[in-house]
């Protein structure tokens, strides 16, 4: 995912510093940081986000694409599966009457 906004060095070199202590602490401590800034007046001016608040979400937004990327292409093969279940079964039933037919003769 590419870069949203520009950020000067300063702000950027910050904002790694606060991301990589972050990432150390566990992602529920992450999704406090936000809530602590809201209730302390943190938005802007305007009711416009602060800087805080957009990275927490830039980040937020992309731990929830890396966790649901290996569950989108799981189900891509779902369909793929449940064919192959359904011939199984076709299998499994026609087999079934056969030795029932055996069973009866």
């Amino acid at each position: 995912m590419g870069r949203i906004g520009k950020k000067s060095k300063k702000t950027a070199g910050a904002a790694a510093a606060a991301g990589a202590a972050q990432s150390s602490e566990g992602y529920s401590k992450k999704l406090a940081a936000p809530a602590a800034v809201a209730s302390s007046g943190g938005s802007g001016p305007g009711g416009s986000f602060s800087e805080a608040d957009m990275e927490f979400m830039k980040k937020a937004i992309q731990v929830l694409c890396q966790s649901t990327n290996p569950l989108g292409k799981s189900i891509d093969y779902v369909t793929d599966d449940v064919d192959s279940m359904s011939k199984e079964y076709e299998f499994w039933r026609k087999e079934a009457i056969s030795c029932m037919q055996q069973l009866e003769e």
